[in-house]
């Protein structure tokens, strides 16, 4: 994954991906500066304590949504409680139901996206205001697998 630089701080932050049909441009949906952070902070978000190992074994469980981009992982912010220092139960149990580590791109795809089984609201907007349950991401994953979303 490579990101493209961005000369100007108000364009979309692009990455490109490699995938089988070849290469794909993708618009983020957040910036990475802004909106994302590196594992040392994903450390001291969650408490000093948490090592390298430690955040590596959240994002491959599928917990913690991490973007590989030029090598590195960018974790998006929305996915933390910072005042309990975690990682939102609900962020955790979506991203797992995603299986986010398989498909990280798609997964912050599906964050990102309105959907109708929440009123045509997007699960990182309801995450954020704290309403989106662990029986909506129930609901729009068996949505989604049944092609309806």
């Amino acid at each position: 994954m490579h990101q493209h630089g961005d000369e100007h701080p108000s364009e979309v932050d692009v990455v490109y991906l490699d995938t089988a049909t070849g290469r794909l441009r993708y618009r983020l949906p957040l910036s990475l500066d802004r909106d994302t952070v590196g594992g040392q902070t994903v450390r001291e978000i969650l408490s000093a304590g948490t090592d390298r190992s430690s955040v590596a074994a959240r994002r491959d469980a599928s917990h913690l949504l991490g973007l590989e981009v030029d090598g590195r992982y960018r974790y998006p912010l929305f996915q933390f409680d910072r005042d309990r220092r975690c990682i939102s139960p609900v962020a955790a149990y979506a991203n797992e139901a995603l299986q986010c580590q398989l498909d990280p791109w798609g997964t912050l795809d599906w964050w990102f996206t309105a959907h109708l089984g929440i009123h045509n609201e997007r699960p990182v907007d309801r995450l954020i205001a704290g309403h989106l349950t662990e029986a909506d991401v129930d609901r729009l994953v068996a949505l989604e697998l049944q092609g309806m979303d």
